[in-house]
């Protein structure tokens, strides 16, 4: 069956030639990910071979889904520093479980321009959603909407930060 039915439906820019992979640790995700018709590569983070990965392409906007517990080092932050400027990313996007990434300040001390995408100033620091730029972007000051739109995630506190007892 032809599961690239099963994606959402983005509408991605005609010019530019586009690919979406997977790259994890843990190479059980490929079944799952062979399912969804994307490409998938065993990649470790912390032993990178950003050459091979990239191939030379720029404009790369990279996508990272609860890998930021793993991503707290000088290391990492020299390795997504380099992504952004080295290898010319465009962007790296991250979604995170932990409302403080300490690999933030390391970014922006390096000059990356950090974009926090959730409001911290409902319920304190949250870097759940977070979008990082290369040095010398324009700072964003976040998601553009619509005046009368709502924003899609809005920061919903944590359970234990709401005061509700489970039961």
């Amino acid at each position: 069956p032809d599961r690239s039915q099963w994606r959402a439906s983005v509408e991605l820019p005609r010019h530019k030639d586009h690919a979406f992979a997977s790259l994890d640790l843990q190479p059980s995700w490929r079944e799952y990910v062979d399912l969804l018709g994307y490409g998938f590569s065993q990649w470790d983070v912390h032993q990178p071979d950003l050459d091979s990965l990239l191939k030379g392409t720029e404009g790369v906007v990279c996508l990272l889904s609860n890998i930021m517990c793993y991503c707290t080092d000088e290391a990492t932050a020299d390795l997504f520093y380099a992504l952004l400027t080295t290898h010319k990313c465009a962007a790296i996007v991250a979604n995170e479980r932990g409302a403080e990434q300490g690999i933030l300040p390391k970014l922006e001390r390096r000059g990356a321009v950090v974009v926090k995408l959730l409001d911290n100033t409902v319920v304190g620091r949250d870097d759940r959603q977070f979008i990082v730029l290369p040095p010398g972007h324009a700072p964003l000051t976040g998601v553009p909407l619509a005046e009368d739109a709502d924003r899609v995630f809005p920061n919903v506190p944590y359970e234990e930060k709401k005061g509700v007892r489970r039961v």
